[in-house]
């Protein structure tokens, strides 16, 4: 009972949400887009930070190798002087910073790669976003268009289907006061000629009363 009960207001929940999202559909673009500019913003200072730091490692690059370089250079000289010792120690350093160009060298490439997906991310982004606008302008003239035909059927809903019974209603009145009408004259014509063919009936026998008085008279 409890778990149906549950489901039944977790059901509630979703449609007072997706009621919540319909009716605020056009603000709540609004706030993605917003988003979507922030996140681009934050993706171009990444991809700044970045060019930063593969400067920074390219120059450390550079300098490694030219000190390797000098080492080599050294060594080879030391080892043509006989100094064979300082030579090993030129040779040591050199080894050294070998590994350190090395790591460098991974994270340099490391460091261009995620530069060069950041700079793809940006791109895309700058592409959704200036289709989601366009969109936007799209989404807030169709929003508008429902709301206008939801009023409007709920106008012809509400007063119209009332109207139209109350129009019904009216012309059946009508309809049973004519017919009402016509039978009142119906009855006071069959009336009137009743009472005309009473009168028509006494009057013929009053005349015959009448002649009949006089003819005994002149006997």
């Amino acid at each position: 009972m409890f778990k149906n009960v549950g489901k039944a207001i977790d059901a509630k929940a979703d449609e007072k949400a997706s009621k919540i999202a319909e009716e605020n559909m056009v603000e709540f673009g609004k706030q993605d887009i917003q988003q979507m500019e922030s996140d681009l913003r934050t993706i171009k200072n990444n991809i700044g930070s970045i060019k930063g730091e593969i400067v920074v490692l390219e120059d450390n690059l550079k300098d490694i190798k030219n000190k390797i370089e000098k080492h080599d250079s050294d060594a080879l000289a030391l080892s043509e002087a006989g100094k064979n010792d300082l030579a090993e120690q030129h040779v040591s350093m050199s080894i050294s910073l070998e590994k350190q160009a090395e790591s460098l060298s991974q994270a340099l490439e490391s460091q261009k790669s995620v530069l060069n997906e950041q700079i793809k991310n940006k791109n895309d982004l700058a592409s959704s976003l200036q289709q989601a606008q366009a969109d936007l302008v799209t989404i807030k003239a169709m929003t508008d268009a429902a709301k206008a035909n939801e009023k409007l059927a709920q106008v012809s809903t509400a007063s119209g289907t009332n109207a139209l019974a109350s129009f019904r209603e009216r012309q059946e009145a009508a309809k049973k006061r004519l017919i009402k009408s016509q039978s009142l004259k119906e009855e006071n014509s069959c009336d009137s000629d009743l009472e005309k063919a009473t009168n028509d009936a006494l009057g013929s026998s009053v005349v015959k009363d009448r002649l009949a008085m006089l003819k005994s008279k002149t006997k």
